[in-house]
Formats: structure tokens, sequence, C-alpha cells
């Protein structure tokens, strides 16, 4: 076998392993970027989970406030909303759980 024989096979499997280190490396940017954009969606949803939160401790607030200047507290719409509370704070613990999961992988 002459030298640019071998030269040109050497060439050859050069490029086929730079292919597969390719292909691989772009599989992985596309599996990472994916993963970006799902984690990304969860704290948005997070975050619109934290500013309805807020929004229901503000109401709370404007009930109890409102019980106590009239003396006269209405206990049915503090507990629903600090229900609604509370089933915010157990969807924003999940999606906690869910970004961390994905930030592990």
């Amino acid at each position: 076998m002459s030298f640019f024989e071998k030269l040109g096979k050497d060439i050859e499997e050069w490029g086929k392993k730079s292919k597969d280190v390719i292909g691989t490396s772009a599989d992985i940017v596309e599996k990472k970027s994916k993963q970006v954009v799902e984690i990304t969606k969860l704290k948005y949803n997070r975050t619109k989970l934290e500013n309805e939160k807020q929004n229901q401790l503000l109401e709370l607030g404007q009930i109890i406030y409102k019980g106590y200047v009239d003396e006269n507290l209405n206990e049915e719409s503090a507990t629903n909303i600090c229900q609604k509370i509370k089933g915010i704070d157990r969807e924003i613990e999940k999606l906690t759980l869910d970004i961390d999961s994905l930030s592990k992988k």
C-alpha cells in the first residue's frame, strides 16, 4: 500500500470518527436544550403560583382586618383562602421537586 493510499484510508477513518463524535455532541446539545426549556417552563409556572399565593395572602389579610374593624370575622372566607394557599404551596413544592430532578440530570 502506497503512502497516499494509507493517507487516504486514515483520512476516511478520521472522517467517520469525527462524524460519530459530532453526531453524539449534537444529541447531547439537543437533549440539554430540551431540558433547559422544560426547566424554564416549570420555573415560570412556579413564579405564577408564588404570585397567586401573594394575592391570596393579601386577600386573607384584608378579610381579617375588615373582620377586626367590624368586629365580625368571616371565618369561612378566611378558611377557604387558607385552603387555597395550602394547595398552592403543595403545587409550588411539586414544581420545585420537578425542577431539582431535571437539574440533576
